[in-house]
């Protein structure tokens, strides 16, 4: 670095050292505040990214009718790619009067050495309680299979009790990794329903020689989620740096439809960091990203139109920006404080503890990290998308 380089650096700091000797009683606090609102912010993140859904999941019939309903499970991936060794599938269905359900009306999907180990159906008030237990039989690594899977099949019967039925995944819906036991499973989840209508009478005889019969109504066709494979670029980080975290939020008209936390990015030789997500219907989303230590960015000014099936999406443009320390979305003197207290020489080797301050992922907590806060932090408070 040219020696003009580095004064032009000092004298953007400057402030910053005034601001640090002026108020260390502040900067103390602020940072044992930043501290504990770190650890609740990780206390409270949701589970994994997987994805359990039905196929399909509306549709109307007859009485005296079956209805196969197939159990989808879509895990993109596993800690350290040691794959998943055990799902507990739990379901409500509403109003069993119009749909009826037995442990043998239930047909496992997966092979051995998956083991089915317990398959239940038990009434619950109106409705019904369905589990399904499934165990990795095989020693070493879990399953390490990735994408959309078929889990089961409900075949449920209705009956000639006119009403609608609506099937609910639990949220003590578990897939377990192999790797910490953690529970992989996201926390959205997408009810199905289904309801029993009287079939269309079938018209009299005429004089027409060969009556046309009423066709059966049958069940709505589903169109398969969307699967978004997409790319993202992390300030100042132009070469292989180590995977992240990110959390993908979909919002339609203001409403959010759906939310992605710890989401696993890994780069390329370029920076540039890939993930993906699925279980999305199609439409028309505003989709913002956050870092594990970055500012939320809205990824298009538009509308992003999602599809059934794959889609590709390149948020590159949309660089994620460094400085929210604490998770609440905001950059202020609680961050900056944070990030100089964690810079005690000129290049200092973080531990697992202090990783977080290597913004730029280069190996040392040093002067171009703090250089990435100040530019950022272009008013007292700069908030994130």
């Amino acid at each position: 670095m040219s020696k003009n380089k580095i004064i032009g650096y000092l004298a953007i700091l400057m402030p910053v050292f005034l601001l640090a000797v002026a108020l260390p009683f502040l900067v103390k606090r602020v940072s044992n505040t930043s501290e504990r609102l770190s650890n609740e912010s990780q206390a409270a993140n949701p589970s994994g990214g997987s994805t359990m859904y039905f196929m399909p999941v509306s549709g109307s019939v007859i009485p005296n009718s079956n209805v196969p309903v197939d159990v989808y499970l879509n895990v993109p991936s596993t800690p350290s790619n040691l794959g998943f060794t055990a799902v507990k599938a739990i379901f409500n269905i509403s109003n069993s009067s119009s749909f009826s359900l037995a442990s043998a009306d239930i047909v496992p999907s997966f092979v051995s050495p998956w083991f089915y180990a317990h398959v239940e159906v038990v009434p619950s008030g109106t409705g019904l309680v369905v589990t399904i237990d499934a165990i990795y039989n095989s020693s070493g690594n879990g399953d390490i299979t990735t994408g959309p899977r078929k889990f089961a099949t409900l075949n449920l019967k209705s009956s000639t009790s006119l009403g609608t039925s609506t099937i609910n995944i639990d949220s003590q819906s578990i897939i377990l990794a192999k790797f910490n036991t953690s529970d992989l499973l996201s926390n959205v989840f997408t009810p199905a329903s289904f309801s029993v209508v009287a079939p269309t009478p079938t018209p009299l005889p005429t004089a027409t020689p060969t009556p046309t019969p009423t066709p059966l109504p049958t069940a709505t066709p589903t169109p398969m989620p969307a699967t978004v494979n997409f790319s993202v670029m992390f300030q100042r980080i132009t070469t292989t740096a180590s995977p992240k975290s990110v959390t993908v939020t979909l919002y339609q008209s203001g409403v959010q439809k759906y939310n992605f936390t710890n989401l696993v990015t890994t780069s390329n030789t370029a920076g540039v960091y890939s993930g993906s997500f699925t279980g999305v219907l199609a439409g028309n989303y505003d989709i913002y990203v956050k870092g594990p230590v970055h500012l939320r960015k809205k990824v298009s000014a538009t509308v992003v139109s999602l599809v059934s099936g794959a889609n590709t999406n390149n948020w590159t443009n949309s660089i994620l920006l460094a400085g929210d320390l604490n998770g609440d979305n905001k950059l202020d003197i609680n961050d900056v404080s944070t990030e100089l207290n964690s810079w005690t020489s000129p290049n200092v080797i973080p531990t697992a503890q202090t990783k977080v301050y290597d913004v730029d992922d280069n190996g040392v907590i040093n002067i171009f990290d703090m250089v990435m806060f100040i530019n950022n932090w272009t008013t007292p408070i700069v908030n994130g998308d």
